[in-house]
């Protein structure tokens, strides 16, 4: 892969993510509700099977302004995943969702939009 890619995971999906994306050039970032020592117990993971340490970030904005980052993962808490995903889109990331994209129609119509206006790839999934 020649960017990078960043994934803001849930404890047990980080787990998924050090095991899935080994090979790549990738970041960490802990969602808000992050347990103390567990980005840097997934960051040892990373290291010891790739050779390689990630980035690891304490904030999402710090990995949205990361022009090495082309792609993000998201499955955070329900209430950031829409706002996360459009904020990816207008940093100019393509972005892979975990379920549930949103809240209401509203909030998934928003996501829409960003990604029209900014051309992005945005892609849910579980």
């Amino acid at each position: 892969m020649e960017g990078g890619f960043a994934a803001s995971r849930q404890p047990m999906r980080g787990r998924e993510s050090c095991r899935y994306h080994a090979g790549s050039s990738w970041a960490l970032q802990p969602p808000p509700s992050w347990r103390p020592g567990l980005l840097q117990r997934r960051a040892k993971k990373v290291k010891d099977k790739t050779g390689q340490a990630p980035k690891q970030y304490e904030d999402v904005h710090d990995v949205l302004a990361d022009d090495s980052i082309d792609a993000v993962t998201i499955a955070t808490p329900n209430h950031w995943q829409s706002l996360i995903a459009a904020w990816a889109c207008q940093a100019g990331k393509d972005v892979y969702d975990e379920q549930p994209l949103s809240h209401n129609i509203w909030e998934g119509r928003q996501l829409v939009a960003a990604a029209e206006k900014y051309g992005r790839v945005v892609q849910h999934g579980t």
